[in-house]
């Protein structure tokens, strides 16, 4: 790329005027023709043939324009910052500001980067830390009988049965949840399978059900938790009318000798509990190792002297943990304002409350680049690309795989997880130089 670059410094941002001339960001225009051309129908033409100019007659050549500035900008931008000085070190993705496009003429924008704020290191090496199991002995063995109920539960054996419900036994049944006179919302629920016990459900259920056979219906009034995670039921009475439809007798395994053969190759029972023990002993070395890491990088902080963190650089950082926190939710099956509605609060009251914990986060993060620079921690482009080849192929059968796949492949991402994978390496090495027993 033949790119213009001219730049100033204002306290914590360094400020690129940068200009893209039409033949280095042409290719761009083209594709973004090209998939309009593919994606909308133009009399006269299949699909994909049209020319640039009927496209751009029947699209608009500034939507063209419009739908190719993301890769134009992303591409143009890194070349950019290799024309200025090696020193200038910038933390976040820019803030861009577009300032003239038109067609056939050169795109200029405005990039703020935000400056790393300058770091003294105090003391780093040699700080004298040892793994603690978080775990009591005692605790090892109430986990691990926890551990194998379950595993019991799971290889339970279930038969209909024609009886009244009692403490264990599974039941299905039709449920419909209403309040005065009215059905709730998604209230009426359909082959309803659960364990009949009281903490499998909100208190007081099971309680109501016990004693009833296949066939049977009651009604009956209960009040949801104050803390139940759907805030449209959170402490309302709601009326229950529940039809039993089928009641099943669970036969748990005994855990013995014979047992414990059919899950692995294991002589006896004692063998078997020793080693789910030594697995939650170990599990509990992991999140002693996390923890003593952890004040570890707190001990290095406190030794460490750092100049002002723009707001711009903590706002970064909590927008972050508000997607972390939508993740999170996503994966648990809630919906994000479901969420919302059930802490009663809104997205920017959460990224308001996140800004002390995201300041600490940058300046952990901050430091950790400081001591990957001082140590020359480097990472390889074979294990940048390599790491993301194994990203590509877990989501390899998504049905949105080609936009993952460009979001892998993009500068911004490539450059964050170089930093990530630097700043996991760096992490392993204070482990190593400041833990004895790791």
């Amino acid at each position: 790329m033949s790119i213009q670059v001219s730049k100033k410094q204002e306290k914590s941002e360094l400020i690129l005027n940068i200009s893209v001339p039409y033949e280095d960001y042409k290719k761009y225009i083209e594709k973004s023709a090209e998939n309009f051309s593919k994606n909308v129908e133009i009399k006269g033409f299949r699909k994909g043939t049209a020319p640039y100019d009927i496209v751009a007659k029947h699209v608009g050549e500034m939507n063209i324009y419009e739908n190719a500035l993301e890769e134009i900008i992303n591409n143009s931008y890194y070349e950019a910052i290799k024309e200025i000085e090696e020193n200038v070190k910038f933390f976040v993705e820019p803030e861009i500001t577009i300032e003239k496009m038109a067609p056939n003429n050169p795109i200029e924008y405005i990039a703020k980067l935000m400056l790393v704020p300058e770091i003294q290191l105090g003391k780093y090496k040699n700080l004298n830390y040892k793994i603690k199991n978080t775990y009591k002995e005692e605790e090892i063995k109430d986990k691990a009988k926890k551990s194998i109920n379950e595993l019991l539960e799971m290889r339970s054996k279930e038969s209909v049965q024609d009886k009244a419900i009692e403490s264990g036994d599974k039941a299905t049944m039709n449920l419909e949840l209403s309040q005065n006179g009215v059905i709730l919302e998604d209230g009426q629920i359909r082959d309803f399978n659960s364990i009949c016990e009281e903490k499998k459900f909100i208190p007081g259920f099971f309680k109501n059900i016990e004693g009833m056979k296949a066939g049977e219906t009651k009604n009956f009034e209960l009040e949801f938790p104050k803390d139940y995670f759907e805030s449209k039921l959170a402490g309302k009475k709601v009326n229950f009318k529940c039809e039993v439809k089928t009641v099943y007798k669970r036969e748990i395994p005994e855990l013995n000798d014979d047992f414990v053969k059919t899950l692995g190759n294991f002589k006896n029972k004692e063998e078997f509990i020793k080693q789910i023990e030594e697995n939650i002993s170990q599990e509990g070395l992991e999140k002693g190792k996390e923890k003593t890491t952890l004040d570890l990088l707190e001990e290095i902080k406190k030794k460490s002297k750092i100049s002002e963190i723009p707001q711009r650089l903590i706002n970064f950082e909590a927008k972050k943990m508000i997607e972390e926190l939508k993740n999170s939710v996503a994966q648990s099956g809630m919906d994000w304002n479901s969420y919302k509605d059930s802490i009663k609060k809104q997205e920017e009251e959460l990224e308001k409350e996140f800004e002390g914990k995201a300041k600490e986060r940058v300046i952990s993060s901050l430091i950790l680049e400081k001591i990957g620079e001082e140590e020359k921690i480097k990472v390889d482009p074979e294990e940048i690309q390599n790491e993301i080849e194994q990203t590509k192929k877990v989501y390899a059968t998504h049905p949105d795989y080609e936009t993952i796949e460009k979001n892998l492949d993009d500068p911004r991402y490539i450059s964050n997880l170089e930093r990530i994978m630097k700043n996991r390496k760096t992490i392993e090495f204070l482990q190593k130089e400041n833990i004895s027993n790791l």
